[in-house]
Order: structure tokens, then C-alpha cells, then sequence
């Protein structure tokens, strides 16, 4: 065979192999991978077209669709790939070119499966290699469109639709090569754009990267973490990620997020925010898996926050809060810089059982084990805090009637304090108005991170009306204030769990009746002195009351009552007050007032004030020289206090049953029981008489008591006074 027709004859084999290549090569790659697939359990599996060319590196597939279950898990239009062969001599592999078109993409996580594809993606297990191969890889494009990720987890589903994804540059062989990354998508239908720059392969990993996200949910995310919270997210982010040979790394961004429609559900409350946004600088130093040290800082801003409970109205309401820096700190801790909280709005409700609404009672065992240990060791602090244009609504459907008071907070300023430094106190002041025009003043020192709480305030309440104050006198005093107005100054001190204090009390025109139970009877209530006689003495001549109340106590005592402290300051204040003024109104006869009706126990307390008594004679009834000089000034206090009554109690003596006849031959006799009394109420009588004709006293303010007999033998003969 000459050389022309080997030639021929080899040309034909070429053309052969090259057709045979071309058209039977790929009908088998098609093969074999409709065959793989299905012995993955996947069907149906359809790939349209398959087109490859060795010679130009080129690789095509189209119409691809695969299947599991009943449900598509890929689809792709068109997927090409391009390859440049010569650097495989040098253990290389150098993708020119991949390009995906119109795919769909199902990826499901169950635990700790991933199925990808409908693939089931093996885990690595701890310390197994994953490299080492001494081949490389190097991509100059990757260029994905108009593709959707479908993100399947039992607790939600995330839907990423790529309009364009494009990585190019990539090169292993190359460890400087700057490689770039850019992301154009919405996720579950949000705008998202993710643009990154990075080495991959250096020895330092070096990324620069920026983000935006769009009104993103963030449900998702809230299931994941098992709390019950909706809302979105925006944000405006760049940053970097830095990693050296020894595995150092730093994190760092900067930028604005935003969070907006904000709403966290725990039981019966739930708690709103309509847009936080917060300026951020943060980083993160990670040494290894022991040390990670981490800082956020930047100014933030809440706007509309609301907390709310049940169907009532919002127990805390706030239009604005803006922190001048809010930083977090592994190290340092939190620093809430200024604050400034305007527009503050808190509803405290008192239930008919007592219990504050939104703040359930619980057990100490309960609040500790709420409580992190680390959480409680972590250092907080704040330059100061400063509420504008506050208001605190206070009602209590445990009284009867129920009560209701607002207090608004014209300014409010809490100075510096640190938790590091719990022995610092930060001056406090407090300007507002309680209801309609009483002012309150209030300056002052707080310790809030004194292990217990130390506090020094001095409070000046004016103008305060009384009768909505019937709600608490009514079952504490037994009395309802039809009118009235208060004048306060508190000084008030709180150190190691205990408060001491002092409050000065100015009454004006204050005027009371008794309350009645359901049943339209008088509220009885012990009392050293009854509260209208007490207050009758208290009052000048302008009608004004002015008191001083000694305030102590334990905020340990789990006994701690305070209408017991109420009854028994302003009982005690009343009863000193009256005795001080009866000594002095009516010396001499004051200093030896009976005051032990005022301070007893108080199961034997008198119904009233006794005064000093007005001695007779045994047998007689005629006023001795100490009653025509202490009558009188009996009848001035009852001219200086209208108000006041005056009983006036007969009493005999055992003694006097003996009286002397005149005839001195003859035998005392014996008076009878009947006798006795009737001396004894003409004694009554008498100084009745005396204090009406002579003093002028008003008949319907003096009451004669039922006579009686004195037990004592050497009783005195006399007639007891009670106011």
C-alpha cells in the first residue's frame, strides 16, 4: 500500500474517532449520569441535551429536570462549561468559563441532613482531611442568572431568586490573586446585593465586602432561636475579615442597620418597636475557640416602642429613646452612653387581688434560676439618663373605691452610674405635675447597683387634692376626705434595707366623715385617737393642720404592711401633736394630761382623749378652787376648736358611802348604790352648769355620761373629762 492511500485510510480512522467523539460521547455521558442519578434514588431525571466538544473544551447541557418523591428538586435550562486542557500536564485544572441559565435549586436540611439537589451531602466528621490533593483548581468566571434557591428547614423556608451571581478570578496557584464576588437577588422577594473582594488562598485571608439587605424578614431567624418575634431588617453594610497563618482572625464592619415592625410575643404580653437604628462599628478577635473577644459600638435610636399585656391599654409606651453610644463589650461590658427617653408613658395597674399587672409574682428559687451568672457579673454603666415629656399612670382596683392618679413627668435626670463602682450615687431630680395643677419636686442621690439599694430623697408634694386619697383612708383610717389639700416635704434615706425618714404634712381645709361598710354601718378601726377628735386639736385658726410623721421600716420584712405604717405613723403623729398642744393649752392641768389612752395597746384603747379629771370633795358637790381656775380654760379650747366635744363622767367613791350625821350621838349612815350615783351625776351637772352660764359653752356640746362608782376605796371623788 503506497503512502497516499495509508494517508487516506488514516484520515478516515481520525474522522471516525473524531464523529465517534462528537456525537456517541456525549449520548454516553448522558447516559451515565441519567444512570447515576436514578441509582440515587431520584426520578424522574430528563436532561434534553447533552453537547461536548474535547477539542474546544466545551461543555453543554440543557433541559435538565430532576425529581424526588413527586417534587422537582433541579431544573436547569441551559448550564455551560468551558476548560482549557493543557494545564492538566501540569496537574491543573483551569476553568475558563461556567455559566448557569433559568435553574431551580431545592436544598433540605432535617437535623443534621442536607440534601442538595435531592443528594443526600455526607458530613465531614471531626478532624477528617478535606484537602491535600495535589491537584489545583483555578476558575476565571463563574456566571449564574436568572436561578432560584429554594432553603427548606422543618421551622421555615428561605427563597433566594439570583437575578446574577458572578466569581471571577479565582486561581489556587496564584495565593495573591484578588478574587471578586457580586450578588444581585431577592430573598424571599427583598432586594439583597452582597459585593466582596478576597484572597482565598493566601496564607492571610484578606476579604473586603459590602451588603444590602432590603425589609428582609426575620421570623426565620426568631424560629431558630425558639423566641416567638417578627419584624424585618435593612441594612447598609461594609466590612472586612482578616485571618493569619496561626489562625487569628479579626472581623470588623461599619454601617447603618435597621430594624422595623418589631414584634416579640412572650405569654400574654408582647412587646412592639416600629423602627430601631443603629450606627454600627463592631469587630469581633477570635484567637481560638476559648477566646473570642467582641465590641459593638455606635448611637442608636428606638422609635415607638410599646410593651402591652392582655387587652388593657399599653403598660408602657415611649415615642423616642436615642443612646449618644450604646457599646457592648466583651471586656468592658455595656455603656448605654446618654440617654434621652421622650414622650415616656407607663400604666401601672393594681389588680383587685393586688398583684401588679405585667408583673407576675414569683418565687426567689424562680428569679434565680432566671438569672445568668454571667449575664449578672456583666458591667453596665451610663453617663446619665435624661425622660422628657413623661407620664405615669397609676390605678388600684384593690381599694374601694378604685384609684386613680397620673403623674407627669416634666423632667426627669438620673445622673452616672456604674455597676463596677455599686457605692456611687447619681444625683436624681424629678420635676412634674400630679392630676390637674399639684407640682412635685424631688432631688436626691441613687445607689441603683448598691447591693441592697441606698437612696437619699427629698420630696416636696404642693397642692396635692385629698379626696381621691378616700380609696386607702377609707379601710386604713375609717374615714372618707370629703375636702382638702396637702402640703408634703419627705426626706426619705434607704440604706442596708432599711428606711428611715421624716415627712412634714400641711393639711388645708381639710374636712372628713366616716366611712360605712356595705351594710351602711361605720368602719370601726383602732386608733389611739379617734381621727376626727384628733384632728379637731390639730387644727389653727385658719383652719390648717401641720404635722410631723416619724417613717421607718424593713424592705427586707416580707410583713411589711403599708397601711399598717400609715395607720400607725399618722395615729402616732396626731396623738403627739394633740398631746403637746393640750399641755400647753392648758397649763397647768396639761402637764399631768392622761396621756396613756394615747399610746396603748391597741385592744385597751380609749374611745377619746381623757383630760385631767375635776376633783370634789368627798359628799359634795360644790367646785373647788381648782375647778373655777382649770373651767375656763377648758371653755377657751372649746371656743378655739369648734369641732370639739366634751364629756363630762360623774364619778363616786367607796369612801364617801360613810357620811357623818350632825348629830354627833348618832351613827353614820350608809349610802345607798343610788345615792352615790346621783352625787355623782350631780357633779356632772354642776360643772355643766358652770361651763354654760358662767363660760358661755354651748349645751349641745357637752355630754353627761352614765354615773358611776369608783372600785377603789380610795378613789377620788371627781369628774372625768374626754374629748
Amino acid at each position: 500500500m503506497d503512502r497516499t492511500s495509508r494517508g487516506v485510510r488514516g484520515l478516515i480512522i481520525f474522522l471516525v474517532l473524531v464523529t465517534f467523539v462528537v456525537t456517541v460521547k456525549p449520548i454516553i455521558i448522558k447516559y451515565v449520569a441519567l444512570r447515576w442519578m436514578s441509582d440515587q434514588g431520584l426520578h424522574p431525571v430528563v436532561i434534553e441535551d447533552v453537547d461536548f466538544n474535547p477539542f474546544l473544551g466545551k461543555f453543554r447541557v440543557l433541559g435538565v429536570s430532576v425529581g424526588l418523591d413527586g417534587d422537582s428538586v433541579l431544573e436547569i435550562q441551559k448550564l455551560s462549561l468551558r476548560v482549557d486542557w493543557l494545564p492538566l500536564f501540569k496537574n491543573r485544572i483551569q476553568i475558563e468559563s461556567i455559566g448557569i441559565q433559568g435553574a431551580s435549586l431545592s436544598i433540605v436540611q432535617i437535623e443534621d441532613q442536607l440534601r442538595v439537589a435531592g443528594l443526600l451531602i455526607p458530613s465531614v466528621a471531626s478532624g477528617e482531611s478535606v484537602s491535600g490533593s495535589e491537584w489545583q483548581l483555578a476558575l476565571d468566571s463563574l456566571h449564574i442568572t436568572d436561578t432560584v434557591v429554594n432553603y427548606q428547614r422543618p421551622e421555615f423556608q428561605r427563597l433566594l431568586s439570583i437575578s446574577t451571581f458572578s466569581l471571577a478570578n479565582l486561581v489556587q496557584w496564584s495565593p495573591d490573586n484578588q478574587t471578586s464576588i457580586s450578588l444581585r437577588a431577592d430573598l424571599n422577594n427583598q432586594p439583597l446585593s452582597v459585593d466582596a473582594t478576597l484572597q482565598p488562598f493566601a496564607p492571610e485571608l484578606n476579604v473586603d465586602w459590602q451588603m444590602a439587605l432590603d425589609a428582609i424578614d426575620i421570623t426565620p431567624l426568631a424560629k431558630l432561636s425558639g423566641q416567638l418575634f417578627d419584624g424585618q431588617v435593612d441594612a447598609q453594610l461594609r466590612g472586612t475579615v482578616v485571618r493569619n497563618e496561626a489562625g487569628l482572625t479579626e472581623l470588623a464592619q461599619t454601617g447603618l442597620l435597621s430594624l422595623s415592625q418589631l414584634e416579640w410575643k412572650h405569654a400574654s404580653e408582647i412587646l412592639s418597636v416600629a423602627a430601631i437604628e443603629w450606627d454600627i462599628n463592631s469587630s469581633i478577635h477570635i484567637e481560638d475557640e476559648a477566646n473570642l473577644k467582641y465590641s459593638v459600638d455606635g448611637p442608636l435610636s428606638i422609635q415607638q416602642l410599646a410593651l402591652a399585656s392582655g387587652d388593657g391599654p399599653a403598660l408602657i409606651e415611649l415615642q423616642k429613646l436615642t443612646s449618644s453610644r450604646l457599646q457592648f463589650d466583651s471586656v468592658d461590658g455595656l455603656d448605654l452612653g446618654s440617654l434621652v427617653l421622650s414622650q415616656l408613658r407607663v400604666n401601672v395597674r393594681r389588680a383587685e387581688d393586688g398583684q401588679l399587672q405585667g408583673m407576675p409574682m414569683q418565687t426567689a428559687e424562680s428569679n434565680d434560676k432566671a438569672i445568668d451568672a454571667d449575664a449578672a457579673s456583666l458591667r453596665t454603666r451610663w453617663a446619665d439618663i435624661h425622660i422628657e415629656h413623661g407620664r405615669i399612670r397609676f390605678s388600684d382596683q384593690s381599694v374601694t373605691p378604685a384609684f386613680e392618679q397620673t403623674l407627669a413627668i416634666d423632667s426627669l435626670r438620673l445622673g452616672a452610674l456604674d455597676s463596677e463602682q455599686p457605692e456611687r450615687a447619681a444625683s436624681l431630680d424629678i420635676k412634674g405635675t400630679i392630676g390637674e395643677h399639684s407640682t412635685l419636686s424631688t432631688q436626691g442621690k441613687l445607689a441603683a447597683f448598691s447591693q441592697p439599694l441606698a437612696l437619699e430623697l427629698k420630696t416636696e408634694i404642693s397642692a396635692l387634692e385629698l379626696p381621691p386619697m378616700s380609696s386607702y383612708t377609707r379601710d386604713v383610717l375609717g374615714y372618707v376626705l370629703t375636702s382638702g389639700q396637702i402640703n408634703t416635704t419627705l426626706d426619705l434615706t434607704i440604706k442596708q434595707g432599711r428606711f428611715e425618714g421624716s415627712q412634714s404634712i400641711k393639711l388645708s381645709q381639710l374636712t372628713v366623715e366616716a366611712a360605712l361598710d356595705e351594710e351602711g354601718n361605720p368602719i370601726q378601726i383602732d386608733a389611739p385617737v379617734p381621727l376626727d377628735t384628733g384632728l379637731a386639736m390639730l387644727r389653727d385658726g385658719d383652719d390648717n393642720i401641720s404635722m410631723d410623721i416619724p417613717i421607718s421600716g424593713d424592705m427586707e420584712n416580707p410583713e411589711f404592711d403599708v397601711s399598717s405604717v400609715i395607720r400607725q405613723a399618722i395615729g402616732k403623729a396626731i396623738a403627739s401633736a394633740s398631746m403637746t398642744y393640750l399641755k400647753f393649752a392648758l397649763q397647768p392641768y396639761g402637764a399631768i394630761l392622761a396621756a396613756t389612752n394615747l399610746i396603748q395597746d391597741a385592744q385597751k384603747q380609749a374611745e377619746s382623749a381623757a383630760l385631767q379629771a375635776i376633783e370634789f370633795d368627798a359628799g359634795s358637790l360644790a367646785l373647788g378652787p381648782q375647778a373655777q381656775d382649770y373651767i375656763p380654760k377648758l371653755a377657751k379650747l372649746l371656743g378655739a376648736r369648734p369641732q370639739l366635744t366634751l364629756k363630762l363622767c360623774g364619778m363616786a367613791s367607796e369612801a364617801e358611802r360613810q357620811i357623818e350625821s350632825e348629830n354627833k350621838d348618832k351613827e353614820p349612815e350608809a349610802l345607798t348604790d343610788a345615792a352615790l350615783l346621783e352625787l355623782a351625776r350631780g357633779r356632772a351637772l354642776a360643772v355643766k352648769t358652770e361651763m354654760i352660764e358662767r363660760h358661755g359653752v354651748s349645751a349641745e356640746r357637752l355630754f353627761v355620761c352614765h354615773p358611776a362608782i369608783g372600785p377603789e376605796r380610795d378613789a377620788t371623788p371627781r369628774v372625768e373629762l374626754k374629748l
